[in-house]
C-alpha cells in the first residue's frame, strides 16, 4: 500500500490569501502587532503554531502561553469562518482525492501547518470532509516535518500497516519540500499559481492542478 499525503492550503485549496488575511488580522485585533508586510519565508516555521511562536518572541519578547494560544486560535477560527465563501478548491482537487479514495491499495492522510479546527472548515467549504482522514497539524506540533511525521504514523495506524511501500507528499511551500528532504520521502509540487518558486527550489516533479488526475496517479512512485 502507498500513502498519499496532502497539504492544504495552496495545494488542495485556493485558499492562502484569505487565510493569510485572516491570521495577520488576528494578531492585530488581539495584539496590537502590525504583520501586512510580513515575509513568512523569513520565519524559521511556517506553521500557525510555529509563527505564532516565533510572533510573540519577536514582538513580545516572550513565549505565548496556551490561554494565549488559544485566544489566538479562537479568533482565529471566527474570522476564517466569516471568510469561507473566499475559499476555494485548486481545479480538479476533490475529484483527485475521490479517485485516489476509490483504489484499495491507496492511503491518504493530511498533514497541513495550520490549526486543525480552521482546516476542517475551509475543507468543508468546497465540500471536503476532513473527518474521512487521518490528519497531522499544527495542534500536534510547530515543526512541518514532525507533522508529517505524526501524520504517517497515524496512517499507519489507520491502515493496520507495518509500513508504506512508498510515501509521496502534495504541498505548494518551499518549506513542504524542504521538510519532506529531511524526511526523505517523495514530493511532487503543485504550483498554481506558476510562479516558479518550487522549480527554482530544485522540485523535479510539479504539477499546476489537479485537472488530469489519471496522469497525476502515474506520477505517483
Amino acid at each position: 500500500m502507498k500513502l498519499i499525503l496532502f497539504d492544504i492550503d495552496g495545494t488542495l485549496l485556493d485558499s492562502i490569501k484569505i487565510d493569510d488575511f485572516c491570521f495577520k488580522s488576528t494578531f492585530k485585533k488581539l495584539h496590537n502587532i502590525d504583520l501586512s508586510n510580513a515575509d513568512w519565508s523569513d520565519f524559521k516555521h511556517v506553521t500557525d503554531l510555529g509563527l505564532t511562536n516565533e510572533i510573540f518572541e519577536k514582538y513580545l519578547n516572550k513565549q505565548p502561553s496556551c490561554s494565549e494560544i488559544d485566544a489566538i486560535k479562537s479568533e482565529f477560527i471566527k474570522q476564517i469562518s466569516s471568510n469561507t465563501k473566499e475559499i476555494t478548491q485548486i481545479k480538479g482537487a476533490f475529484e483527485f482525492l475521490e479517485l485516489v479514495n476509490s483504489h484499495n491499495d491507496l492511503a491518504i492522510a493530511i498533514a497541513t501547518g495550520g490549526w486543525k479546527e480552521t482546516a476542517v472548515l475551509k475543507c468543508k467549504a468546497i465540500g471536503i470532509d476532513l473527518d474521512m482522514y487521518v490528519v497531522g497539524s499544527s495542534n500536534d506540533h510547530y515543526d512541518r516535518s514532525r507533522i508529517i511525521q505524526i501524520s504517517m504514523d497515524k496512517a499507519l495506524k489507520e491502515y493496520r500497516q507495518n509500513f508504506f511501500d512508498s510515501v509521496v507528499y502534495f504541498g505548494d511551500g518551499i518549506w513542504d519540500f524542504e521538510a519532506t528532504g529531511k524526511l526523505g520521502i517523495n514530493f511532487i509540487g503543485v504550483d498554481s499559481k506558476n510562479d516558479g518558486r518550487l522549480k527554482n527550489a530544485g522540485c523535479k516533479t510539479i504539477i499546476r492542478n489537479f485537472s488530469n488526475p489519471a496522469n497525476i496517479l502515474n506520477l505517483i512512485p
